[in-house]
């Protein structure tokens, strides 16, 4: 007797249909698996990635924050230089104005000069003999004023030299 060629078909059909049913959960479970395993290896990575990151802005933060301070400081070192600068300028020239009423210079005719127009004469001379004559106000306030300048320069330059060499370090 032949078995029925339905019953057959119809359990090789079920057997076909477990059987790709199998399969296709093995590889569904497989792509799970596997795409847990990447999921969690990047996870790691980022994770590392955002501490190594954390760690690179503080110690940035650290050094802005250090070099700031140090600016501050060489600025407000630099500010108080030119104060006492225009304070001094300002206490010279009152002082040439109350004491000897302002700058000399000495009119002594070097020796070594062989083409030189001869002394107009005697002249009002020193305590030491040597011929002094006064500079105008305006002469003396420039002067000094030009002293000053010069001096705030120096301590302009002394302190963006002191700022390069603080961020060489």
């Amino acid at each position: 007797m032949i078995p029925n060629p339905w019953l057959l078909l119809g359990a090789l059909g079920t057997a076909a249909a477990l059987t790709l049913g199998a399969y296709f959960y093995g590889v569904s479970a497989g792509v799970d698996r596997t795409e847990t395993a990447w999921q969690a290896r990047e996870a790691t990575i980022n994770a590392a990635s955002a501490v190594a990151i954390q760690s690179a802005e503080t110690k940035a933060r650290t050094a802005e924050r250090k070099s700031a301070t140090e600016v501050a400081v060489v600025s407000t070192e630099y500010q108080q230089k030119l104060r006492n600068i225009a304070n001094e300028k300002d206490r010279i020239i009152a002082g040439l104005r109350v004491i000897n009423g302002g700058l000399f210079i000495d009119t002594r005719r070097p020796q070594t000069c062989e083409n030189s127009v001869p002394a107009a004469g005697p002249g009002p001379g020193g305590r030491d003999g040597r011929t002094r004559a006064e500079l105008s106000v305006e002469a003396s306030d420039f002067l000094i004023g030009e002293a000053s300048r010069a001096d705030q320069v120096v301590e302009q330059l002394t302190a963006c030299q002191a700022i390069v060499t603080m961020d060489r370090d």
